[in-house]
């Protein structure tokens, strides 16, 4: 494959031999990569660079340079009449484009031979196939990109543009999960289940609308928000059939994601629990987002001019709410039914999430981001408030386990920079506070 460090051909083989591990078992591999393991992507980049350079050097990157510029000479081999190819890949997906059929068939055979003698590999007659663009489009990663004239176009004009759409058949097998995952709430006895199960359903509805939104989706959007909306209702059907009209609130309603469907009046189902609506998300609601220029080839992390262009073309994006590292798993939703009575219900357990995300996920006394840390704790604030207020979002503070300790802790911060001591003692003063007014 090339690689000349063996420090690298080390570690790939270690990461091979790893094991994996599912539902909390530790599996052996004793062959191949584990599917969707870090590894792959690594793997294929360095098996498929060969390919790369081998379809490139046929017009990208000529083999034998004539002109000092590389567009001259693309230009000569076009005035030799030899069409252009151009390959695009990510991982072990990939596609190349060229204007005539007879060239495709012909690169088609080629292709197959390399492979075969070449990488050891058998191209699949079922997925490598020729198409027309201008009629059937070419499926790519999830999408179906085809050849249309742009809006703005004559009805003379033969300019022509490429448009990517969602792939239907695979979005379809997405939405019948979802669809499954939401008749498993009429199997589910237990109001805490239910909830923390429409959590999950929401993640998927905003996974696959955040993957699509790329393209044009408008119509996939309203195909999925029809389809989850008729699974709701008969499951809903069957879970409230006297009360089934007065399960559907207004989107803004929802203590769930409220970044997310505030403003927003439509009505879903939900589940009222602990006076809280939780309820499905809709998929319209994510937008569609066009690029409006192409990726820069320039741009790369391993660089100084790369990234420099990185920070630059990304200076007045914020990053969205919902792209937030969550603190809240599973089955902290599903158990926090349990503690109606206490303060670890299941407001504390919602709020706290909202508070991390007003909090720039860093700890408010010495600023350490917590992102992905799982030292990272969700403070209260004045500890002897009632039920009703003691978990609303501004008496929710998160901290790293070390400022907790202090926070907590007779003794004075000791080994700490003077404006986390600071705001130690005035979290410290707060508490001792709410202890002295209780008593």
């Amino acid at each position: 494959m090339g690689i000349h460090d063996k420090r690298i051909i080390k570690i790939i083989s270690q990461t091979l031999k790893a094991g994996y591990v599912e539902y909390d078992i530790l599996y052996n591999t004793n062959a191949g990569t584990p599917q969707g393991g870090i590894i792959s992507p690594l793997l294929s980049n360095v098996y498929l660079n060969d390919f790369d350079w081998y379809v490139g050097r046929m017009y990208c990157e000529p083999k034998h340079r004539v002109c000092k510029v590389k567009n001259n000479d693309i230009a000569r081999l076009r005035r030799q009449g030899k069409h252009p190819k151009y390959n695009f890949r990510y991982a072990d997906d990939w596609i190349i484009l060229t204007p005539k059929q007879h060239e495709a068939e012909r690169l088609k055979k080629k292709l197959t031979k390399y492979f075969k003698h070449r990488l050891k590999l058998e191209l699949s007659d079922e997925k490598t196939k020729i198409t027309d663009m201008r009629k059937e489009g070419a499926d790519f990663l999830g999408f179906t990109i085809r050849a249309e004239k742009p809006r703005t176009a004559s009805k003379d004009s033969d300019n022509l543009v490429g448009k990517p759409f969602p792939n239907m058949r695979k979005l379809s097998a997405k939405i019948t999960g979802i669809c499954d995952e939401i008749h498993e709430l009429k199997r589910m006895k237990k109001e805490s289940e239910r909830v923390a199960h429409i959590q999950y359903i929401n993640s998927v509805i905003m996974g696959v609308a955040e993957y699509i939104k790329t393209s044009i989706c408008s119509k996939a959007f309203s195909l999925i928000d029809h389809k989850v909306y008729v699974s709701c209702h008969y499951t809903w059907k069957r879970l409230y059939p006297d009360d089934v009209m007065c399960m559907k609130p207004r989107l803004y309603k929802l203590s769930n994601i409220p970044h997310r469907h505030e403003g927003y009046t439509c009505k879903t189902h939900a589940i009222k629990h602990q006076n809280m609506w939780v309820g499905i998300t809709k998929a319209f609601i994510t937008h569609s987002h066009h690029e409006i220029y192409p990726l820069n080839q320039k741009i790369t992390p391993f660089t100084a001019e790369g990234r420099r262009r990185y920070t630059y073309q990304r200076k007045n994006q914020k990053p969205l709410p919902m792209n937030r590292p969550s603190v809240n798993t599973h089955k902290d939703l599903e158990m926090s039914a349990y503690a109606k009575n206490s303060i670890y219900n299941f407001e504390y357990f919602m709020n706290r999430e909202y508070a991390f995300n007003r909090d720039k996920w860093k700890c408010r006394c010495c600023g350490i981001d917590l992102s992905y840390r799982k030292d990272k704790h969700c403070h209260h604030v004045n500890r002897r408030l009632p039920l009703e207020k003691i978990n609303k979002v501004p008496n929710l503070a998160w901290v790293c386990q070390d400022c907790h300790l202090r926070i907590h802790s007779f003794h004075a911060p000791v080994n700490v920079e003077p404006k986390t001591k600071q705001k130690i003692i005035k979290m410290r003063e707060k508490l001792d506070h709410s202890k002295s007014t209780s008593g």
